[in-house]
């Protein structure tokens, strides 16, 4: 054989060990340093998320149907616009990255002596991950944080401490479960008939002031209405978009019924997920029933103020009599079916028979 291509076989060998040797030990070094704890699981295998800010605690349980509650209230779901995102977060770290590999010798450097905050969170198979949030970094974007008490301190994003801390000191109530000062309420409507359709018999309480109250028959209006007020999407039905002659109240007899404007008094859930007509029917929730609308001052989370409102379609009163069944007419996919208490129901559409008018 020529001692050439002898030499360049020689020659391509030698490099092919060393390319392969850097590699190989590159590869060994990465591996090395991985963080031991990462993790990445499905949102469906996260059954319990409980969220500890201080000393403050709110949890939050999947039910059989695979919708989520709130521990306390038990039964009561989060609001869909807060809660959305919350499994796909802790379904993995955004970013992650290992700062010491070794022992943290002073936690306190870092805040984890008093974590910012605690998420702990149980998957299916007995399965936990325990989060802990000590202080920020200097540029604010990522926490210094431990998972199940490892002693490798990492960083996460900001975005876990942002989003999760909220649902502590934001509870994500849903809008038809909160209960309002009436000085904030600026109408109520009371329905018969399909709420989407001009024709349907209604009645309504306004003001543009928060403080004088005006009633309006609706029952054969059919004027549109001229209200200019700023409207959320979705949240103002049929008698908020027609007028009719402004009666003035009796308002030693409205100041005893204005308390109605703020909501029931008491809500509960009966059936966590319910989407299509069937599922309301058995509870007498349908098309032609009975509703109540409540308007009221709302603001964005950039301060922007504008009127928002909740529709309760109600259905048939419990055998006990103390609750109407209905639901919080909404875009959302899913709406449960609630338990209202009956005695606010009651005084509400006494007030369609029998306004306080002069």
């Amino acid at each position: 054989m020529n001692y050439k291509i002898t030499i360049s076989f020689i020659l391509l060998a030698l490099i092919s060990v060393g390319i392969f040797n850097y590699f190989n030990s590159n590869q060994t070094e990465e591996a090395s340093i991985d963080p031991p704890w990462f993790y990445q699981v499905s949102m469906d295998d996260i059954n319990f998320i409980e969220v500890t800010k201080k000393e403050q605690t709110v949890g939050f349980y999947k039910n059989t149907d695979r919708t989520w509650s709130f521990v306390n209230p038990k039964g009561i779901p989060p609001s869909y616009e807060r809660w959305g995102g919350v499994t796909l977060l802790l379904s993995g770290p955004q970013t992650q990255r290992l700062l010491v590999a070794d022992k943290v010798d002073d936690p306190a450097q870092y805040g984890l002596d008093d974590p910012n905050l605690i998420i702990n969170f149980d998957l299916i198979g007995g399965r936990n991950l325990r989060l802990k949030l000590g202080d920020a970094t200097s540029d604010f974007k990522h926490y210094y944080c431990q998972i199940n008490d490892f002693e490798e301190l990492f960083i996460i994003s900001s975005m876990w401490n942002d989003v999760l801390g909220d649902l502590v000191t934001e509870l994500p109530y849903p809008k038809w479960y909160v209960k309002r000062d009436p000085k904030d309420m600026v109408g109520i409507a009371i329905y018969k008939g399909d709420i989407e359709s001009q024709s349907t018999p209604a009645k309504k309480f306004e003001t543009k002031n928060n403080k004088d109250w005006y009633f309006m028959d609706l029952t054969e209006s059919e004027n549109e209405s001229t209200d200019t007020l700023t409207q959320a999407p979705g949240t103002s039905y049929a008698a908020f978009f027609k007028t009719s002659e402004k009666i003035e109240l009796d308002q030693d007899l409205w100041s005893k019924k204005q308390y109605l404007t703020s909501g029931p008094s008491q809500i509960e859930v009966v059936q966590s997920y319910a989407s299509e007509p069937e599922d309301y029917a058995k509870f007498g929730i349908n098309n032609g029933g009975n509703a109540i609308e409540l308007r009221f001052n709302s603001s964005s989370q950039k301060g922007t103020e504008f009127i928002d409102g909740i529709l309760l379609k109600i259905g048939d009163k419990t055998e006990d009599g103390k609750f109407y069944y209905g639901y919080f007419e909404n875009n959302e996919f899913v709406k449960p079916v609630l338990t209202i208490d009956s005695e606010w129901v009651d005084n509400v559409m006494d007030l369609y028979d029998n306004p306080p008018i002069k």
